[in-house]
């Protein structure tokens, strides 16, 4: 460890774009070790209940329906219309897609076939899919090709 870096949320917005870009850079590499150090603390805290000032609370988990068909039918004896309960469900278009995509390619998949399947959801399902904002993700820039004009020989 070499320097210590005495810097705070409030601080952030002055500095010049070459800091922040060294920072980052930093913090690319610092977080697989900081993911490492959380994971050895909580091993710690498991075997002696608290290492420093640290210990682990728990919380439930998140709770999930397994069986979809069958929820529906248990709430559906109490009342609840197939319209409000759909509501309540989202669906993952990339799990259904491959779904479909493999009830669709023979198996093994013949050369093409599956991205005509992919092409087939995509058309027909486009009235009922809306696509969410763009992802975007800070990557590092290419490099920029030589300058020959400012090279001195």
């Amino acid at each position: 460890m070499t320097t210590a870096l005495q810097l705070t949320t409030s601080d952030i917005p002055a500095l010049p774009p070459d800091d922040i870009a060294t920072l980052y850079a930093q913090w690319t590499k610092l977080k697989p070790i900081m993911q490492q150090l959380e994971k050895r603390l909580k091993i710690i805290i498991e075997e002696d209940g608290i290492c420093g000032d640290y210990t682990i609370t728990e919380r439930d988990g998140n709770r999930t329906i397994t069986d979809i068909p069958a929820a529906f039918a248990l709430l559906s004896s109490y009342g609840l219309l197939q319209e409000d309960f759909l509501s309540c469900c989202t669906i993952k278009v990339a799990a259904l897609e491959k779904a479909f995509v493999e009830s669709e390619c023979s198996d093994p998949p013949v050369k093409g076939e599956k991205k005509s399947a992919k092409e087939l959801f995509s058309e027909f399902m486009a009235p009922v899919i809306e696509s969410g904002k763009p992802v975007r993700s800070v990557v590092k820039a290419p490099a920029t090709p030589f300058d020959t004009e400012a090279i001195e020989i």
